[in-house]
C-alpha cells in the first residue's frame, strides 16, 4: 500500500532488473493517487461497517444511489493496482542494493508479513478487509512474476483484467489481475509518465482521459437505468455495466488528477522526500504516504463507534458521508503531524521493519544528513 522511499527507474530491457538511474527517485504522484483511492475506498468501508445505524432507511435512496453508481468499485481499482506498481517499484529499487535472490526473498517477506495484518483486520475490524487477498495474490503471482519478461507480466495482467470484468463484474477477484497489471505497467515506466510534463506524454494522458471518463459516464447512466428496472433479461448485465463503469472511471481518475498533477508543477523528488506538494495535492498525499495505518484505523474508529453507540438508528444516511469527511479531516491532520517527525506512519513502519528483519530508522533527520538509500 505504500510506496518505497527510493527507487531506481524500471531497466529498459525486456527483462526485470535494476535501473542504471543515476540517483534515486520518489513519485510523488503515487502518494496522491492512492491518496484520494483511500478517500473513496473509506466511503465505501464505513457504509458497510455502519451499517446497523441506517437498516431503517431503503436501499434506494439517493445517498445509496450515488455510493453505487459514482462510488462503489470505482476506486479498489486504482489502489489494487498501486499494490502491483510499488511491488515492483521496492523490488527494482532493492536490486540495486542487493543480490537479485535477496531481494526476491525480501519481496516475499513482505507480503507475507502483510498477511497476518489482514487477518487480524478481517477478525477483529472488518469483514470486507483487501489486505489478506492482497497478500495472497501477491505471494501466489507477483513472485512467480519476478521470474518472467516485462512484455508477457503486462499482457497477462491487461487481458486477464477485461476477462475478469466481462465475466464477474465488480468482483473482488479482479485485485489479482489488476495487480500483475500494476506489476507489469510500473516496469514500462509508467511512475515516470504519470509525471511526465513532455508535450506528448500530456497529449496521450488528456486523451485517455476524455476517452475514459466519457466511457465511464456513459455506463454509469446506464447502471442507474438499469438499477431502475424492475426485471432483468440478463442478471449478468449490471455486473459487467457496473465492472466496466469502475474500470473506466478509475482510469480516468489516475490519468486526470495526473494531468493536474502535473499542471500544478508536481514532479518527483530527488531524495527520497517526495514531490512538491499544492494546496489540492497535499492531503492527498499525507493520505497516500499513511495510507495502511489510515485504512485501519478507520475501521477501528467505525467498530468504537459501534460499541459506543449499539442501538442507534438514523432515518436519513446523509450523516454517512459528512461522518466519512470529518473522519478523513482528521486522518488528514493525524497523518501530517506525524509525518512532521517520523518518516513513515506507524503501520508502515512496523511492516517495514518485518521486511528487513531490522529496525528501520523512524525519526525524521535534516536532508543533509539523510543516506540516499535510506
Amino acid at each position: 500500500m505504500t510506496t518505497p522511499d527510493t527507487v531506481t527507474r524500471p531497466a529498459a530491457g525486456d527483462r526485470p532488473g535494476p535501473a542504471p538511474a543515476a540517483r534515486p527517485v520518489r513519485y510523488g504522484y503515487l502518494d496522491v493517487l492512492r491518496g484520494v483511492a483511500l478517500c473513496g475506498i473509506l466511503f465505501v468501508n464505513l457504509r458497510d461497517l455502519l451499517y446497523r445505524w441506517t437498516e431503517a432507511v431503503g436501499p434506494h435512496h439517493p445517498v445509496f444511489r450515488f455510493y453505487d453508481v459514482a462510488v462503489q468499485g470505482r476506486f479498489v481499482p486504482v489502489f489494487a493496482f498501486l499494490f502491483g506498481v510499488s511491488a515492483w517499484l521496492l523490488y527494482s529499487s532493492s536490486q540495486s542494493r542487493m543480490p537479485v535472490r535477496s531481494a526476491r526473498w525480501l519481496m516475499a517477506r513482505r507480503f507475507a508479513t502483510l498477511l497476518p495484518v489482514g487477518l487480524v483486520n478481517l477478525a477483529l475490524l472488518y469483514s470486507g478487509d483487501v489486505l489478506t487477498m492482497y497478500s495472497v495474490i501477491a505471494l501466489v503471482l507477483i513472485m512467480p512474476a519476478m521470474f518472467l519478461p516485462r512484455g508477457p507480466v503486462l499482457a497477462l495482467g491487461v487481458v486477464g483484467t477485461l476477462v475478469a470484468y466481462w465475466m464477474w463484474g465488480n468482483s473482488p477477484l479482479i485485485a489479482a489481475t489488476l495487480i500483475v497489471a500494476g506489476f507489469g505497467a510500473a516496469q514500462f515506466g509508467l511512475p515516470q509518465w504519470l509525471e511526465s510534463r513532455r508535450r506528448r506524454d500530456v497529449v496521450v494522458a488528456a486523451v485517455v482521459f476524455v476517452v475514459s471518463a466519457g466511457a465511464g459516464v456513459v455506463l454509469s447512466l446506464m447502471q442507474n437505468a438499469i438499477l431502475d428496472t424492475d426485471a432483468l433479461s440478463d442478471p449478468d448485465v449490471l455486473d459487467r455495466v457496473d465492472g466496466f463503469a469502475g474500470l473506466c472511471t478509475a482510469v480516468a481518475l489516475t490519468t486526470g488528477l495526473s494531468l493536474l498533477y502535473r499542471a500544478r508543477g508536481g514532479q518527483g523528488d530527488h531524495g527520497g522526500q517526495g514531490g512538491r506538494g499544492t494546496v489540492l495535492s497535499a492531503p492527498f498525499s499525507l493520505l497516500g504516504r499513511t495510507a495502511l495505518t489510515n485504512y485501519l484505523a478507520a475501521s477501528a474508529v467505525a467498530q468504537v463507534l459501534l460499541h459506543l453507540f449499539p442501538d442507534t438508528q438514523l432515518t436519513t444516511p446523509w450523516w454517512l458521508p459528512a461522518a466519512t469527511v470529518a473522519i478523513l479531516v482528521v486522518q488528514v491532520v493525524a497523518s501530517a503531524v506525524w509525518l512532521r517527525f517520523f518518516r513513515y506512519g506507524p503501520v508502515e513502519w512496523v511492516w517495514r521493519c518485518a521486511t528487513r528483519w531490522q529496525r528501520v530508522p523512524l525519526r525524521n533527520v535534516p536532508q543533509r544528513s539523510r543516506s540516499p538509500r535510506a
